[in-house]
């Protein structure tokens, strides 16, 4: 038992370090993806035959035929 101790014991920690280490990386990555993933929801294109016109508190913003534009949750 005390020889898998001595063997077993640092390869177990150093596995532990690692997994520690890479916990927060997931979830900085899985912040950004799902970060990405909700502001492509605000980014809206016309199709080259079509006329799009932002309007934002009565106002018109933007107009234009076959726009790409990245709009608010309001617009």
């Amino acid at each position: 038992m005390d020889k898998a101790m001595e063997i077993g014991g640092p390869i177990i920690e150093k596995l532990l370090n690692i997994v520690t280490m890479l916990i927060p990386l997931f979830f900085v990555a899985a912040t950004g993806y799902y970060g990405y993933i909700w502001a492509l929801k605000f980014y809206v294109e016309a199709k080259a035959n079509e006329w799009m016109i932002i309007i934002r508190n009565g106002e018109m913003i933007k107009r234009g035929i076959g726009l790409c534009t990245w709009v608010m949750p309001t617009d």
